[in-house]
């Protein structure tokens, strides 16, 4: 797009992941881009799926959409950030690029239930100005139920010429959830990439809270 408005609530996404395939938002502006205080771009528990979630297994999905290194049992799933530890199953590995995201966050495992989908995957690339006033959201969705843990954050890639204004960039892991100990996801990656920057908002990449004794997810990356 030569130039890109955000405003009036409008809210921008990508399609949810699938057990066989795999979405991002990737965005070339020629000139500035502006997301207002009202809008977002939003791409929360659209990444790799939980366990038990669209048709998976009880392991969360990670990197390449496989099951193989993903969480399992009650924990969060791993990307920039550890998993938190449920009571029982093993910890995805983490994965990925810091300073080029190019993936989305790792479903939570579960047991019996369904595990948090990990955050989707933004790609910005703005020859001018990007000006954030809203939000620019890539976390990982909280498990459900029972033992479920929580999916890692997502993947944002900002490659741009001047990064301004005071909104939230945000790829934080979701919640554990359930009547056991499961853990939370792991924050995701956000990689920003400027010549100027006046941009006086927030960036985060939490990880989710465990449910009873399970553990926390852990930090993801900033670049």
């Amino acid at each position: 797009a030569g130039t890109l408005n955000l405003s009036d609530g409008s809210v921008l996404k990508h399609p949810e992941t699938t057990t066989s395939s795999v979405y991002s938002l990737d965005i070339n502006v020629t000139g500035n881009m502006s997301i207002n205080g009202t809008s977002t771009i939003d791409v929360s528990s659209r990444g790799y799926l939980g366990g038990g979630s669209g048709g998976n297994g009880s392991t969360g999905r990670t990197s390449g959409n496989v099951t193989t290194n993903g969480s399992d049992g009650s924990c969060g799933g791993s990307y920039g950030g550890i998993g938190g530890q449920g009571y029982y199953g093993s910890i995805g590995a983490t994965y990925g690029d810091l300073t080029n995201p190019t993936e989305p966050g790792a479903g939570g495992g579960t047991y019996n239930a369904v595990g948090g989908d990990g955050g989707g995957l933004i790609r910005l690339t703005v020859s001018g100005t990007l000006t954030n006033n809203g939000s620019i959201v890539a976390n990982g969705g909280n498990g459900l139920t029972f033992y479920a843990g929580g999916g890692a954050g997502g993947g944002i890639y900002i490659n741009c010429g001047t990064l301004a204004g005071d909104g939230t960039i945000t790829a934080n892991g979701g919640n554990g959830a359930g009547s056991g100990n499961t853990g939370g996801g792991g924050g995701g990656r956000i990689a920003l990439i400027f010549t100027t920057k006046t941009f006086m908002g927030t960036i985060t990449v939490a990880g989710g809270t465990g449910y009873n004794s399970g553990g926390n997810g852990g930090v993801g990356t900033i670049y």
